[in-house]
């Protein structure tokens, strides 16, 4: 009895690492044939327009790896699934916490002998500068947020803007939530040039295209979302500016602080 049983626990432990495999391939293939919507915050919302923080694609999927009904797939689907997603999500939060830790420690060594680099005032020209440059980018202007943005960036979002209105878009950003900005990525150069520090950037807003014609929606939901983005802060003089932005999934680009 206890041979069969072990038998049964290896074929379904086969199992459920082969399902999870074709189930992330399936996901990633998904992920990267999705188009990103150009937000200010750098894509990946709702719109096809840009808001600086961006939500999330809404595309769904469901995956059952051995047909309908199959009483190996249910357990698999009920149990396997999310106790893979949960330890990978507690992995994630731990790594964050290590990263954002360590980043904030070095901060406040380099601000010892650097006032540009004082923690609280770079808190507040993160938090200032999300919600300009989405308020900015719904009025189709970015104006209002041009001492938060490289000119580098700015240029980017003002090509944007502009190919926005010859289309006839706005893209709708209400409803905007910073939930978490944490310091993942510090990078102190000698003659300061090329200082900067990455952020993990956690938001939550109402995110839509409408056309300025007729004022009818034609992509994204009037429902709130919530992504996470990668925001690049550089050193301009003593201040700091957005100079770009990464989406989730392609935080393989960044130097973390492990």
């Amino acid at each position: 009895m206890k041979r069969v049983l072990c038998i049964l626990l290896m074929s379904i432990l086969v199992l459920s690492l082969f399902s999870f495999t074709a189930f992330a391939e399936q996901t990633n293939h998904i992920e990267n044939t999705s188009m990103t919507l150009l937000r200010a915050g750098g894509g990946g919302g709702s719109s096809g327009g840009s808001g600086s923080g961006g939500g999330s694609s809404s595309s769904s999927y469901h995956y059952v790896p051995y047909g309908r009904g199959s009483w190996v797939s249910d357990l698999i689907n009920a149990v396997i699934f999310p106790i893979i997603f949960c330890s990978s999500a507690i992995a994630f939060y731990f790594k964050l916490s290590k990263r954002s830790r360590k980043s904030k420690k070095l901060i406040k060594q380099i601000q010892s002998s650097d006032n540009a680099w004082k923690f609280k005032n770079i808190q507040k020209t993160v938090e200032e500068s999300f919600y300009a440059i989405q308020n900015a980018w719904t009025d189709l202007d970015m104006t209002n947020a041009t001492e938060y943005l490289s000119d580098e960036l700015l240029e980017s979002f003002n090509i944007k803007l502009n190919w926005m209105k010859h289309r006839k878009e706005k893209n709708i950003l209400k409803d905007i939530t910073l939930l978490k900005a944490l310091p993942v990525a510090v990078y102190d150069d000698s003659d300061n040039s090329r200082d900067h520090i990455w952020f993990y950037i956690k938001g939550k807003m109402v995110d839509y295209t409408v056309n300025t014609e007729t004022m009818t929606k034609t992509d994204g939901s009037t429902s709130a979302t919530s992504f996470v983005e990668y925001w690049q802060y550089i050193r301009k003089d003593d201040r700091w500016v957005l100079n770009k932005i990464l989406q989730k999934n392609e935080e393989d680009k960044i130097a973390f602080t492990e």
